[in-house]
């Protein structure tokens, strides 16, 4: 592809997908800065669920991409992102992802959308992925300016720790205050031991086969207690689960 400022979404997502080696990679639009956003065309999703997520305004990784207009850049999520903060980003949990970078698409003076790439594991190899996709969209996306800000810098940083970009998202966000909390029913009271077990280890991050791998089960019965977990306490979401053991405190933070 000679360009991807003259090709469809669908066209340059695949393409990113194809020659690049992204896990995921997924557009996601809005009308304004201050309207929802809604991921509309995506490749390697998992069963679909990027695409059921939408974003109000400084929410998630494409809302504060879009409010802030900055890209959000994370090579090692575990390694550098805040735990207290995973369940402000649903769509790491819904994909199971470990590294994604996510760059602004601005229309004239307005931030319109998001272009965001991701991988399921972590390895050095995803650096040179990640200066790719900085030079296939230097020319433009799809008739849209992408902003790359800072991400060509933090990429050529020696330790993995420091490879990630960040907007100020105490300022989007409003860490600082207390949100409403969501009421869910305490998993010491409802859950079983085994059920608590694979509570802990879906919070933290881990898909239905390393529990499996972990807890000496099969994948199924796996599947089938995190279906119980989330019926029992009401949830619909990785994002509410880890929101449900950082409100009980069973990631102990």
């Amino acid at each position: 592809m000679s360009s991807l400022n003259n090709s469809t979404y669908e066209d340059a997502i695949q393409w990113i997908y194809d020659v690049l080696g992204f896990d995921l990679v997924s557009v996601g639009l809005a009308e304004l800065p201050t309207s929802p956003l809604k991921w509309v065309h995506s490749v390697g999703s998992m069963r679909n669920q990027i695409e059921r997520i939408t974003l109000a305004p400084g929410r998630g990784i494409g809302g504060i991409v879009v409010s802030a207009g900055k890209p959000m850049l994370f090579t090692d999520i575990d390694l550098q992102l805040d735990q207290r903060e995973f369940a402000s980003y649903p769509i790491v949990f819904a994909e199971e992802l470990r590294g994604f970078c996510a760059l602004p698409l601005r229309r004239g003076s307005l931030v319109v959308g998001v272009l965001f790439c991701a991988f399921r594991n972590v390895a050095q190899a995803h650096v040179l992925s990640y200066l790719g996709l900085l030079g296939a969209v230097a020319d433009g996306f799809c008739s849209l300016e992408v902003i790359t800000d800072d991400i060509a810098e933090a990429l050529g940083r020696n330790a993995e720790e420091d490879r990630f970009v960040r907007p100020n998202i105490e300022d989007i966000l409003d860490l600082s205050s207390e949100p409403t909390p969501q009421v869910f029913p305490d998993p010491y009271k409802v859950l079983s031991p085994k059920e608590l077990e694979v509570f802990l280890l879906l919070a933290r991050g881990y898909t239905n086969k390393e529990i499996a791998h972990i807890l000496a089960m099969s994948v199924k019965t796996a599947e089938t207690h995190r279906s119980k977990i989330y019926r029992k306490l009401g949830l619909e979401s990785r994002a509410q689960l880890v929101s449900c053991a950082i409100r009980y405190q069973i990631l102990g933070i």
